[in-house]
């Protein structure tokens, strides 16, 4: 809509992350002192450049940010991007796994994503996992997170 037609848009996060920052809004927020990781989606990074954003509303929401290795630009895949849970399985949830195994090189219990696909592919494969290692990283939405900020 942007480049095709010069309508004035903008993704969700930053138009969220703005509104998060008027006085009105940010007393509703309620901290839920966590700590975890972000998982940054590809479409969302490489492709729009939005890595800050992500990370500005989960501070404001009371997350501690622990950062992976591979991290903004230099993420690396959930193992669910281009289809590729439908072409190659196993390969989907070895790359997934991989991610995971980055959230626990940091010591976090819970990886937070923007993208529903990192989402439920990175939560398939803390599952998985959880039989080899004995451990679960939970896995959640920052739309959830921001929800439970917001009500509280």
């Amino acid at each position: 809509m942007k480049e095709r037609y010069g309508l004035p848009v903008q993704h969700a996060i930053i138009a969220v992350g703005q509104r998060l920052k008027e006085p009105d809004l940010a007393r509703r927020l309620k901290p839920l002192n966590l700590r975890a990781t972000y998982h940054d989606p590809c479409h969302l990074g490489k492709m729009l450049d939005i890595f800050e954003e992500p990370r500005e509303i989960l501070q404001r929401i009371g997350v501690d940010i622990i950062e992976m290795e591979h991290n903004r630009y230099f993420s690396t895949c959930c193992g669910g991007g281009g289809g590729l849970r439908s072409v190659d399985d196993s390969l989907s949830i070895e790359i997934s796994k991989n991610r995971i195994r980055d959230a626990l090189a940091v010591g976090v219990e819970m990886i937070i994503t923007a993208c529903p696909t990192c989402e439920s592919t990175l939560l398939r494969a803390s599952g998985r996992l959880m039989n080899q290692i004995d451990k679960f990283i939970d896995v959640r939405s920052l739309w959830d997170l921001l929800d439970m900020s917001l009500t509280g």
